[in-house]
């Protein structure tokens, strides 16, 4: 099965960041991580650490939602 490339994920991919297709227990959907040696620590939410120029709004997230 081939994963789509997506240039915004190549883009972060090229400044070092990781990205988590899918959520887990332990990060939450739309959470910043930075490394900091071997530990992942979180920066805020995305909305707190980019801000957008124009009226995009960032999905509605339903936690702990099984499916």
């Amino acid at each position: 099965m081939a994963i789509c490339n997506d240039p915004s994920i190549t883009y972060l991919k090229d400044y070092g960041y990781s990205i988590l297709r899918l959520p887990r227990r332990d990060f939450r959907p739309l959470q910043i991580l930075a490394r900091q040696g071997r530990d992942l620590v979180p920066l805020g939410e995305l909305a707190t650490v980019m801000v957008s120029q124009g009226t995009i709004s960032l999905p509605a997230i339903k936690p702990d939602n099984p499916r």
